[in-house]
């Protein structure tokens, strides 16, 4: 099993909010020793406050946490990278 987690609009545009949910799934994956694949560094790594704003409004569906097509590409082409 392979465990992956990606970044709401939120999350994108304030680095500061981490929900209870992460911490969840972060303890357990360490309990349950299953591959993780972070998707927040590839998303946000490096990015100004005016780029994380576009990349949330360019990757996701108006006033939604879900990704449209571009986020979908977005997300496959990093997870087509990982060994």
């Amino acid at each position: 099993m392979i465990m992956v987690v990606y970044s709401c609009p939120q999350q994108i545009i304030d680095t500061s909010f981490n929900p209870a949910y992460v911490k969840f799934w972060r303890k357990w994956i360490q309990m349950h020793k299953t591959k993780y694949i972070d998707c927040f560094p590839y998303v946000l790594s490096g990015k100004s406050a005016t780029e994380k704003q576009l990349i949330a409004n360019e990757y996701f569906i108006g006033d939604d946490i879900h990704w449209n097509l571009k986020g979908h590409k977005q997300m496959a082409d990093i997870l087509l990278q990982q060994p």
